[in-house]
This record gives C-alpha cells, sequence and structure tokens, in this order.
C-alpha cells in the first residue's frame, strides 16, 4: 500500500451504518499521523459507510462479515466454513498490502475475524471493545490471542478484566470527540427545530440514539407523561433509526406506548439524523436511558454543545457526568426521579448554562482528539517495534 517508511495499519467494520463505532473509526482516521501511517477499511460492499470512507480519501476493500452465531441448526456446519473462508480472504489481503496492524474497532463477530486472520499472518491484532456482554468461552479466545486490546472506559476495562489476567495488553482509551465541529453558534440557529415541526421558543427535551430496547426510551416515555402533569408547555423528541437491522417491532411499541400515555402530541419521532452537532444545538435537554452503556457517545455530544444530559447511574456515563455540575445522574429505571429532573433543569435556567459550559470544558479537557490519536498512535508504536 505505501512505501517502507509508513506503517500500514488494516481496520474491520462490520456494519455498513455510520453508528458509534465507525464515528470513532473516522475520527482515528482522519486524525493519525499520515506520515507514519497509511490506513484502510474492510467494510460492507455498496454501504453508506464505505461511500463516506471514500469521500474522506480512505482505501476501502468490500467485504461482508458473515454471522458467527448460528440463526438455526442447518447453519451449524457452514458457518465454520464461511469464517474459514473469509479469514484467508482477508489474510491474502494483508500479505497483498503489506499489513502491518489489523484492528477490529467494532464488536466480537469483527474481532473474531480480524484476531484469526491476524494470527494466520503473524501481524500484531488490535481489539477496541465498546460492549459490556459477556460471552465467558468467547471472550477468553479473543483476549487471549489478541496482540492488544483497547477498553473504550474503565467499566468496560472492569468488565472484560475483572482479574487483571490481561494487564499486559489491555489500556484503556477514551472516546474522543472534535469539539471544532460543535460551533456554538448553531445553539442561536436551531437549524433542525423547523423541519421537526418545533418553534424556537419551545423548550425541547430529546432521547437521541438507536431505538433499541436497550437504550431505555420507554422510560423517557413514561417520565413525559409525568412532566406535562407539572409543565404542559414542555416538548420532546426522539432521534434515532426506526429500523434497527430491519427490525422496527420497537418502534411500534414505543408509538403504541405513547397512545396509550397520551402524550402523543407532545413528541415526535423525527428518524434518523446525520448531523449530530445540528441535533444537539436544536436542543435544551438531552435524556439517556440506557442501564448497559459502555460509553454514551452522544452524552459527550451534548456536552460539546453546552446542553445538559440526564443519565441513569449506571454504566459509562457515570464516567462522563459529574452529578450535578455537568449533567444529573439518577437511579436506573426510577421514572420519578427522571421527570422530576426534567422539571428542575427546565425552571432553573442558569443551572442550565453553568452545567453547559462546564460540561464542555470537560469535553475539551478530557475527550479531546489530540490526547485520544497520541493514544492509538503510542499502541500501533509499541506493536512494530
Amino acid at each position: 500500500m505505501t512505501p517502507n517508511s509508513k506503517q500500514n495499519i488494516l481496520y474491520i467494520a462490520q456494519s455498513g451504518k455510520p453508528g458509534g463505532a465507525e464515528i470513532s473509526m473516522m475520527l482515528l482516521l482522519k486524525a493519525l499521523d499520515k506520515t507514519q501511517f497509511c490506513t484502510a477499511v474492510v467494510v460492507p460492499p455498496s454501504s453508506p459507510l464505505q461511500q463516506k470512507l471514500q469521500d474522506l480519501g480512505v482505501k476501502t476493500f468490500g467485504l461482508s462479515l458473515p454471522q458467527i452465531k448460528p440463526s438455526n441448526p442447518f447453519r451449524l456446519l457452514i458457518i465454520p466454513l464461511s469464517f474459514i473462508f473469509v479469514c484467508f480472504k482477508l489474510v491474502k489481503l494483508i500479505r497483498r498490502n503489506r499489513i502491518g496492524i489489523i484492528h477490529s474497532m467494532s464488536n466480537k463477530r469483527t474481532a473474531a475475524y480480524s484476531i484469526v486472520a491476524g494470527f494466520l499472518s503473524g501481524i500484531p491484532s488490535v481489539w477496541t471493545i465498546r460492549i459490556l456482554d459477556r460471552i465467558k468461552i468467547v471472550d477468553a479466545f479473543l483476549l487471549l490471542f489478541a496482540t492488544k486490546v483497547i477498553a473504550i472506559s474503565k467499566l468496560v476495562q472492569k468488565t472484560f478484566d475483572a482479574k487483571s489476567r490481561y494487564d499486559d495488553k489491555m489500556v484503556m482509551i477514551y472516546n474522543a470527540l472534535d469539539v471544532s465541529a460543535h460551533n456554538l453558534e448553531m445553539n442561536r440557529t436551531r437549524p433542525l427545530r423547523k423541519r421537526w415541526g418545533f418553534h424556537s421558543s419551545d423548550f425541547l427535551v430529546a432521547n437521541v440514539g438507536r431505538l433499541g430496547s436497550e437504550k431505555g426510551c420507554a422510560y423517557f416515555l413514561k417520565a413525559i407523561e409525568k412532566v406535562i402533569r407539572e409543565e404542559p408547555a414542555l416538548r420532546f423528541v426522539v432521534v434515532g433509526d426506526r429500523s434497527f437491522y430491519g427490525n422496527d417491532d420497537y418502534y411500534r411499541t414505543l408509538l403504541e406506548l405513547s397512545e396509550d400515555l397520551g402524550i402523543q402530541n407532545q413528541i415526535k419521532f423525527v428518524g434518523f439524523e446525520a448531523n449530530v452537532p445540528e441535533i444537539m444545538s436544536s436542543i435544551d435537554l438531552l435524556v439517556l436511558c440506557s442501564e448497559n452503556e459502555s460509553f454514551g457517545r452522544v452524552v459527550i455530544e451534548a456536552m460539546a454543545m453546552e446542553k445538559p444530559a440526564i443519565c441513569f447511574n449506571s454504566g459509562g456515563p457515570k464516567e462522563l457526568i459529574e452529578n450535578g455540575v455537568t449533567g444529573v445522574l439518577i437511579p436506573p429505571r426510577d421514572v420519578d426521579a427522571l421527570a422530576k429532573a426534567i422539571v428542575t433543569l427546565y425552571r432553573n435556567k442558569e443551572l442550565r448554562c453553568r452545567m453547559g459550559k462546564l460540561g464542555r470544558q470537560t469535553v475539551v479537557q478530557k475527550f479531546n482528539v489530540a490526547n485520544h490519536v497520541a493514544a492509538y498512535q503510542n499502541v500501533y508504536k509499541e506493536l512494530l517495534r
């Protein structure tokens, strides 16, 4: 791929949609030192992510990664064969392009393919862990054969290395955010309000993220029903892809719940929005109801636009928010506490503004791109020495 003076790194992406893992990968690709590293990405062919990467000038290889977990017993024989076949495709690609490191930026499926391909090719493999769910046998295999493991939060690190068995190969590197893309001037223009059908004067509370049951949006709806008893003028929006991997059952469940609660006139489901700074500049308050969030990128995205967030006091958000200072942490599943926090922040503009300013300062200091990229480059240099 490149002259010998540069090191070639191959990234493996499973999803063709730009989700949290893919956004982090693109941020890293843009900021890596181009004089030292040359990058390429294995990505589902003809996908939106492949197009985005090509627009960034990143070399891509179109290749889908078949499922490893059997969906029915008739595929038990086919899955190992397809896994081996794709792994050898990756090995061929690694050798042809003189790849020095293979890096999985997503879930366990990409990790399995990249770690095995790296082992067969004799090159280091890196796995960035972004999840909290454990499958002990699978995890033991991946952690044993990965050359380096990166956890995106202290919680993830503790979850996967509870007994400190992998201290020599595991490092924690927080996700980062390009604050320069979050122009505070947009807070004045609120670019998406009109398209969403809200007035500029409305106080808008948002839930942002994919519509899956693990994101806990149902708690948000139940809290709305309580909030509007005290503050009927508030408005609410749910931003997120209504069909996740082709399944919109949860979205339909939320629609039915909003009608049962009688809040359908206060809330709108606006679907997927690509421009995150525009989303955050168009709202006043973010609510995240995930109980097992490994990090919570949406939280620092809100903080970067000086918007406070209310989150369950569990998972990654506990590491992002200082309770009462840069946001609010409430007991998990406590709908009454969630409603009370929304009303409190709505009624106290001074508190909201103070939290917003301190939140942005936290992102600049703790989750900046320069430190994030430097940490990744140190990992790569260590492996290549």
